[in-house]
């Protein structure tokens, strides 16, 4: 598609749910802003 700006590109993806699994010997990974 083409506006005033430039291109533009569109896309959109379907989601799939999955389930989440938790182990405390696999270790984590956190950010803190």
């Amino acid at each position: 598609m083409r506006d005033d700006k430039g291109w533009r590109v569109l896309a959109s993806v379907e989601a799939q749910t999955v389930g989440l699994a938790t182990d405390s010997l696999a270790g984590a990974l956190g950010m803190h802003l």
